[in-house]
């Protein structure tokens, strides 16, 4: 077990004139997760409203995981053309599992001539 968080949070069960007390975490399993460091640059640091983000998701969440969860928790970010992810200073790709150690940066949509 291991990094799995405990869940202090039980559920009663009343029978007859007993009461019994069972950690919820024994009829739900809890998995694992793991915490990722975001560098936000330009128009996405502004949405998120800082420029480091620490954001927890399950272990074994892919790029796509990411920028669907981040687009939940920042709805603005669903008004951008295209939000690239780095992960190790390299474009992420669509299958590419996350690790609590990888770099990964936001980057967005970026315009000029």
């Amino acid at each position: 077990m291991n990094n799995v968080r405990k869940l202090y949070l039980s559920f009663i069960i009343t029978y007859q004139f007993f009461i019994i007390i069972i950690p919820l975490s024994t009829v739900i399993p809890i998995l694992p997760s793991m915490e990722l460091n975001i560098l936000l640059f330009g128009i996405t640091k502004d949405i998120v409203g800082q420029q480091k983000l620490r954001y927890e998701l399950p272990e074994g969440a892919t790029v796509p995981d990411l920028v669907e969860h981040l687009k939940k928790s920042y709805p603005k970010l669903h008004d951008l053309n295209s939000v690239m992810i780095a992960v190790n200073n390299e474009y992420g790709q669509k299958d590419q599992t996350l690790h609590e150690s990888d770099e990964i940066a936001l980057i967005p949509p970026v315009s000029g001539g």
